[in-house]
């Protein structure tokens, strides 16, 4: 069973941050150095991050 979020830091947010700058490098025509296991590891971390803030729009959606 997955875990849930409980704040975007950590692993997580250096996960966020990578896809950033990794992106920001290949939109400028920079070589990154991207493994298979390294974006899967990315996007795991980037889903967490996204169900986390869907979590709390709803949240916050139901308090309202």
């Amino acid at each position: 069973m997955r875990r849930s979020p409980t704040s975007v830091k950590g692993e997580r947010k250096d996960a966020i941050d990578s896809i950033v700058a990794n992106r920001n490098q290949i939109a400028h025509g920079e070589y990154v150095g991207l493994s298979l296991v390294l974006m899967k590891n990315y996007y795991k971390n980037a889903s967490e991050v996204l169900e986390f803030i869907k979590k709390q729009i709803q949240k916050q959606m139901s308090e309202d």
